[in-house]
């Protein structure tokens, strides 16, 4: 983590709530990649839900687990229980945030 440059771990939070939210969000949001989220919890989290959203799936909490699971990649954000960190945070449309 580079702690030394800004960030705003409460926006990055409010993105992936609000695309857990309303999927739709997400068209909003693909303007960003994995790379513009600070933490690198969230920018894995991000991709997998862009990955899951570009095949037409639903993205949630199951599903999005399950994809982190099979890529190995779960324990690295928390493992089968996400931390509270990453649950959703809803404080502002997503677009507020982009």
């Amino acid at each position: 983590m580079r702690e030394d440059l800004p960030h705003n771990a409460d926006a990055e939070r409010a993105i992936l709530g609000g695309i857990l939210l309303d999927n739709a969000a997400y068209q909003q949001a693909s303007a960003l990649s994995a790379g513009d989220f600070f933490l690198d919890a969230h920018g894995k989290l991000f991709a997998v839900i862009g990955g899951l959203y570009g095949k037409g799936a639903p993205v949630d909490m199951v599903t999005l687990k399950e994809d982190l699971s099979r890529r190995g990649e779960l324990d690295a954000i928390g493992g089968a229980r996400l931390r509270p960190s990453h649950r959703c945070l809803l404080v502002a449309p997503v677009g507020c945030w982009i």
